[in-house]
């Protein structure tokens, strides 16, 4: 037992002064080499010494407590925590061993509470002399002591301690960035308050085995709701991947709603009004004032130059689109001119046409990549 390595450390102060005194004079006579292997010889007899007296100090309460502490337990206590009364329910002459009663270090300790009070054995009852009382609490005494030396730095039973639901809702919620309370969607045991009156109480909180399966099928949820992005992930609180869609549209849309309409047609109405603010600079200048006053106005300026062609009436009968040249006179476009500009348009659609097929090929590949992994998920 670990009180037979207390008893031993109790028992040889005087010894360890005068074997470190040795050690130290060992040492000084010996050379660096010759140290090496009189040092393994030393621990080797430190050991035998120390298991030795260990076994001493066990051995003294072992044979104290058969020879005096038990016969003196049996006649002060046996008439009441024996056998007999059957309805007892502490039975101090069941012990036979040493061993046997510091397995109930508590129990011990009650009874030498008992004896300082002189609660017990109770005063009807015959008494043990002063010497037989102050025998039996110094054998308690020293045994709790080298029991308590030999348990030192041991936690004993360790709680194993979980999050309460609470908690777990909010890490989730903290990790992920979406409040997805997985301990109500997948109907977690309500949490037990303790005698305390606290829901985060060890004792009154147990991991079973159903508890371990919400957990499980919590983390399935949790990974189901992960998108893959070109440069890391985040969650959704679906997982369905048209509302993915959705969510990563949102903010493009938030943003293009403050330069344009709910369908991203630009602005009317400030493009109107800039073409009356400044109608005599649109009418005398050419594309370039456009440009200029787009940039002042903070507009587009495409959109401005077709919109002010539409209002000056600068399109032709043959359909050829004109502007007002510098020297106010309508300067009409060119077949050529028209011709190449309806190219580059024809090959931008192209562009944006194959620029869509590649952006489905790998939407259809990252599809089925995804559902690979759901299926090991």
């Amino acid at each position: 037992m670990r009180c037979i390595e207390a008893a031993k450390r109790r028992k040889s102060k005087g010894t360890h002064v005068r074997w470190r005194f040795f050690v130290a004079e060992v040492r000084k006579h010996s050379g660096a080499a010759g140290w090496k292997w009189t040092s393994c010889i030393l621990l080797l007899i430190a050991s035998l010494i120390l298991t030795t007296l260990s076994a001493v100090g066990a051995d003294d309460l072992a044979e104290t407590y058969t020879t005096q502490i038990q016969p003196l337990l049996v006649s002060s206590c046996g008439k009441c925590h024996g056998t007999v009364p059957t309805d007892n329910d502490l039975d101090l002459t069941s012990f036979g061993s040493a061993q046997a009663i510091l397995a109930k270090p508590k129990l011990l300790g009650d009874v030498a509470d008992r004896l300082r009070l002189g609660d017990m054995p109770p005063k009807d009852a015959p008494q043990p002399s002063q010497a037989q009382r102050e025998q039996l609490l110094g054998w308690i005494t020293a045994a709790l002591d080298a029991e308590a030396a030999a348990r030192a730095g041991d936690p004993g039973q360790v709680t194993l301690r979980r999050l309460s639901n609470t908690e777990y809702d909010n890490a989730v919620r903290d990790l992920t960035g979406v409040d997805m309370r997985p301990t109500q969607a997948r109907e977690f045991p309500v949490d037990s308050v303790g005698g305390e009156g606290f829901a985060n109480v060890g004792d009154a909180m147990p991991v079973t085995p159903e508890l371990v399966e919400r957990y499980h099928q919590t983390a399935r949820d949790v990974a189901a709701r992960l998108v893959l992005l070109p440069d890391g992930f985040r969650f959704s609180p679906s997982t369905e991947r048209p509302d993915w869609t959705e969510e990563a549209l949102k903010p493009l849309r938030t943003f293009h709603a403050r330069y344009a309409g709910p369908n991203g047609e630009p602005p009317l109405a400030a493009h109107l009004a800039a073409t009356l603010k400044h109608r005599e600079r649109l009418t005398r200048g050419g594309p370039a004032e456009i440009a200029a006053v787009a940039a002042e106005e903070k507009l587009n300026a495409t959109y401005l130059e077709a919109l002010w062609a539409g209002l000056s009436g600068s399109v032709g009968r043959t359909g050829s689109p004109s502007y007002v040249g510098s020297d106010g006179l309508e300067v009409r476009r060119t077949q050529g001119e028209v011709d190449a500009r309806m190219q580059r348009w024809r090959k931008k659609a192209a562009e944006f046409e194959a620029e869509k097929q590649r952006r489905q090929a790998s939407l259809l590949k990252i599809e089925s990549l995804w559902a690979q992994s759901k299926r090991v998920l």
